[in-house]
């Protein structure tokens, strides 16, 4: 009886502590799910406010990226309209620089034939210049015996007179002076009496192509006759 008695006293004792133990532990448990669930419902809480700033933002969003996508789509119209204004522009400077580069070939082409007929000219003249005063003088002579006279004037060159024009005083001189000028042309000076001057350069422009001097002292004769 003894040891049952002493028995039941440390089983009570026991109990007791473990009834202490487990509340103990009950109360450590019962505040610990109290703050787990205080932290649950504070990240809830924060998790709502989030949820409803960002609602907010995408409500925002919406709004400013349709105003966004209106301001972009007027200004890729103004781009499109700016760019076509330039594609226009240099449409027409190209048109511009087109035309000018065909009338700078044209003008090259026209100033090329000219300085090919220069050339020639040129040669022709070098060629003529071979036939001096002094040769013309050789080959003119035949013609005194019909009142043609010439001579060296000043300036190397050359007068001719003719006489025996005007019947009434056959000895009367009709004179004119030859010579060439800076560009090898024929050219006359000094017409006595003075005659028609388209005539004249008429006569020379002839005498500049074909070089037919003979030719040209018989139209000269001519002009001077029909003075009388």
């Amino acid at each position: 009886l003894g040891f049952t008695t002493h028995l039941l006293g440390t089983l009570r004792l026991t109990r007791t502590k473990l009834d202490d133990y487990v509340a103990e532990r009950k109360a450590e448990v019962d505040e610990a799910v109290e703050a787990h669930e205080r932290q649950l419902r504070e990240e809830q809480q924060g998790l709502d406010e989030k949820a409803i700033y960002l609602k907010e933002l995408q409500e925002r969003g919406r709004g400013s990226s349709a105003k966004g996508l209106v301001d972009r789509r007027e200004e890729l119209i103004k781009q499109k309209a700016a760019m076509e204004q330039e594609v226009e522009k240099l449409a027409t400077q190209k048109e511009t620089k087109k035309a000018e580069a065909e009338a700078l070939k044209e003008e090259d082409d026209e100033l090329k034939k000219r300085v090919r007929e220069l050339a020639k000219l040129k040669r022709h003249m070098e060629e003529s210049k071979n036939t001096t005063i002094d040769d013309l003088t050789k080959g003119l002579i035949n013609y005194k015996f019909l009142g043609l006279d010439f001579e060296k004037a000043e300036g190397n060159r050359l007068k001719f007179t003719f006489t025996q024009l005007d019947a009434a005083a056959p000895d009367n001189g009709f004179s004119f002076v030859f010579d060439t000028n800076d560009e090898d042309l024929y050219v006359i000076h000094d017409c006595q009496p003075k005659l028609d001057m388209e005539v004249v350069e008429a006569m020379l422009e002839k005498l500049n192509e074909d070089d037919d001097v003979g030719t040209f002292v018989r139209g000269m004769r001519r002009a001077f006759s029909e003075t009388l």
